[in-house]
C-alpha cells in the first residue's frame, strides 16, 4: 500500500469513527433527555465552537502548515502556543461567565453554559495542529476516538435522566483531556516534557500571523455554531432541539465532504503544477462525478427523512423532518463546493477562496439572524442553505474566471437526470416511500445512461484518479 494511501486511510478511520462514535452519543442523549434539554446541551456547545475559535485563532490553519514545513520540532514555538492558548482559554471562561451572569436566560441554560466552556481548557492543550503538521495521522486518529469513546463512557454512566442536563458538559470535558493528555504524552516522546511559559512577545508574534485567517474560519464556522444559538434565544429551547437533530444527520451525511475534500486537493495540486493542460478536463469529470452521485442520494434522503428522524430520536423528534429535507440542501451545496474550495486551493487561488467565504459567510449570517426572526426555525434552515448557495456561486465565479473553465456546462445532464427522478417519485407519491425511492434511483441511471452523465474516458479517469 502506497505511503500516501496509508495516511488517507489513518486520516479517515479516525474521522469517520469518532463521528460514529460521536453521532450514537448524540442519539442517545436526544432520546435520554427532552427537546428542550437536548436544545440547551447544544446551546451550550455552540457557545463553546465559537469561544473554541476565539481561542485559537487560525491555528489549526497556519502553525499546521508551520509545523509540516520546519525542520524538526521548533518547541520553543509549540510551548509558546500552547502557553498562549491556555491563557486565552482561562480569559474566555471568565469572560463567558460574566456575560451568561448578565444576559437573559434561565438558571439551568446559564450552567450549562458555563460548564460547557470548561473544555476550552483541555482543548487548548491539545497538539491535534502539532501532530497533523507532522502528518502523524495515527496519532491524530487515536486521539479522536479516545476522546469521543471517553466523552461516550462518561455520558453513558452520569447521564441517565433529563435531570442529569448538567452533566453532559462535564462528561465532554472528560473527553477532551483524555485526547489532551494522549497527545502531551506522545509529545514527550519526541521532546520531552511541555515547559508552558509566559512569553507576551512570541505570543504577539503568534496571533499576528494567525488571526487574519482565524477571522475567516470564525464566520464560515457559523453555520456549525449559530443557528442553535439564534433558534434558542429567538424561538425557544425545543425548537433549537428540533433543528440540532436535523444538523446532526447533515453533519453524519457530511461525512462524504471529508472524503472528497481529502482525496480531490492532492490531486488538484498535483494536476495544476504538473497537468495543468489537463486540469480543466479533471474538473468537469469530478463535478460531473459528484452531482451524479449527490443528486440522487440527497432525493432519496428527503424521501426517508421521517423514518430516519423517528429512528435515530425517537418520535418526539417528528418536528425536526421538514428541517432535515430543507438542510440536505445544505448538504448538497457544500460538497458540490469542496470541488471547487480545492481546484481555487490546488491552484494557488487562496485569495479568492477567503474573499468568497467571507462573502457567503456574512451572507449566512445576516439570514440566520433575518431568517429566524421572521419564520423560526424553519427560516433558520432556509437561511442556512442560501448562505452557502452564495458561496458556492462566488466560488463557480471564481473557478471560471481565474481558470477559464466553464462548470456550468457540466452540471446540464446530472440535473436533467435528476429531474426525471424527481418525476419518477412524484408519480408514485401514494406508493411506500421504499417504492418511491427504487423508481427513482431506477429512473435516475437510465436517464443518466441515456444523457450520458459520466463518458467511460470519465469514469476511467475517476478510477485511475480515486480509487
Amino acid at each position: 500500500m502506497k505511503p500516501s494511501l496509508k495516511k488517507l486511510i489513518a486520516f479517515l478511520a479516525g474521522d469517520i469513527g469518532s463521528r460514529a462514535i460521536g453521532f450514537v452519543i448524540t442519539a442517545y442523549l436526544a432520546r435520554v433527555l427532552d427537546t428542550g434539554g437536548f436544545g440547551v446541551i447544544n446551546i451550550g456547545f455552540s457557545v463553546l465552537g465559537y469561544l473554541m475559535l476565539l481561542g485559537t485563532p487560525g491555528i489549526h490553519l497556519i502553525e499546521t502548515r508551520n509545523a509540516a514545513a520546519a525542520e524538526g520540532m521548533h518547541s520553543e514555538r509549540v510551548q509558546a502556543i500552547l502557553s498562549l492558548r491556555l491563557v486565552l482559554a482561562v480569559a474566555l471562561i471568565i469572560g463567558a461567565a460574566v456575560v451568561a451572569a448578565l444576559l437573559p436566560m434561565d438558571a439551568v441554560t446559564r450552567r450549562v453554559v458555563v460548564l460547557s466552556t470548561f473544555s476550552l481548557v483541555p482543548l487548548a492543550l491539545s497538539l491535534d495542529w502539532f501532530f497533523h503538521g507532522k502528518e502523524q495521522f495515527g496519532v491524530m486518529s487515536s486521539a479522536k476516538i479516545l476522546s469521543a469513546f471517553c466523552y461516550g463512557l462518561a455520558a453513558f454512566v452520569l447521564v441517565r435522566t433529563p435531570d442529569d442536563l448538567l452533566l453532559v458538559p462535564i462528561a465532554f470535558a472528560f473527553g477532551n483531556v483524555a485526547a489532551a493528555v494522549f497527545f502531551l504524552i506522545r509529545y514527550r516522546m519526541h521532546l520531552g516534557a511541555m515547559q508552558l511559559a509566559w512569553e507576551p512577545a512570541l505570543w504577539k508574534t503568534i496571533l499576528r500571523s494567525n488571526v487574519p485567517v482565524g477571522l475567516s474560519v470564525f464566520l464560515a464556522q457559523s453555520t456549525i455554531n449559530l443557528p442553535p444559538i439564534m433558534v434558542g434565544w429567538l424561538v425557544s429551547a425545543d425548537a433549537a432541539g428540533l433543528l440540532s437533530a436535523a444538523l446532526k444527520v447533515v453533519f453524519v451525511l457530511l461525512m462524504l465532504d471529508r472524503v472528497l475534500h481529502a482525496l480531490f486537493l492532492p490531486v488538484a495540486a498535483r494536476y495544476f503544477s504538473a497537468r495543468e493542460a489537463q486540469a480543466a478536463r479533471l474538473l468537469r469529470t469530478v463535478v460531473k462525478g459528484t452531482l451524479a452521485l449527490l443528486l440522487p442520494l440527497t432525493m432519496c434522503a428527503a424521501l426517508l427523512a421521517p423514518v430516519a428522524i423517528e429512528m435515530i430520536f425517537g418520535a418526539r423528534y417528528a418536528a425536526a423532518t421538514p428541517l432535515l429535507q430543507i438542510l440536505l440542501g445544505y448538504f448538497l451545496l457544500t460538497v458540490l463546493n469542496t470541488v471547487f474550495v480545492c481546484t481555487l486551493v490546488g491552484s494557488g487561488h487562496e485569495r479568492e477562496y477567503t474573499r468568497a467565504v467571507n462573502i457567503g459567510s456574512t451572507v449566512l449570517v445576516l439570514a440566520i439572524v433575518v431568517g429566524t426572526l421572521l419564520f423560526g426555525s424553519v427560516g433558520t434552515a432556509v437561511a442556512i442553505v442560501v448562505g452557502e448557495l452564495v458561496t458556492v456561486g462566488l466560488m463557480m465565479k471564481s473557478v471560471s474566471s481565474k481558470l477559464n473553465v466553464s462548470v456550468v456546462r457540466p452540471m446540464l445532464a446530472p440535473v436533467l437526470a435528476a429531474m426525471v427522478m424527481l418525476a419518477g417519485i412524484e408519480l408514485t407519491r401514494s406508493q411506500h416511500v421504499v417504492i418511491q425511492t427504487l423508481t427513482g434511483v431506477g429512473l435516475f441511471v437510465i436517464a443518466a445512461t441515456v444523457l450520458k452523465v459520466l463518458e467511460k474516458e470519465e469514469i476511467r479517469l475517476l478510477r485511475e484518479r480515486f480509487v
